[in-house]
């Protein structure tokens, strides 16, 4: 597994327990929706910053005609794929650590 499906892996299980835990407002939300409302989540509770909000939004959720991923992310800000790589890492783990919180699961 690589780090970007380890990563994606990560964002998509705090999303499905976030969607578990939280009222959805909108039954049936789209992806990029989801995304955003665990992001913003997490920036409530203080378990990421408005810049890793920012970040992990463009790397999987880029504004159409935008590109995505590590790499376009990456050259854009002017850094390597690899830093892209640890900030949305670190970000993924820290909402992940504040679900399972806010869960009351232990790891």
């Amino acid at each position: 597994m690589t780090v970007t499906e380890i990563v994606v892996d990560d964002v998509q299980s705090v999303a499905n327990a976030v969607r578990r835990t939280a009222a959805a407002d909108d039954p049936q939300p789209n992806a990029a929706t989801e995304l955003d409302r665990v992001l913003a989540w997490a920036v409530t509770t203080g378990a990421i910053t408005d810049a890793e909000h920012k970040l992990l939004t463009a790397v999987f959720t880029p504004e159409p005609g935008q590109p995505g991923g590590h790499i376009a992310v990456a050259a854009a800000r002017g850094v390597t794929s690899a830093a892209v790589r640890q900030r949305c890492s670190r970000a993924t783990r820290s909402i992940r650590r504040a679900v399972l919180d806010a869960a009351g699961t232990a790891e």
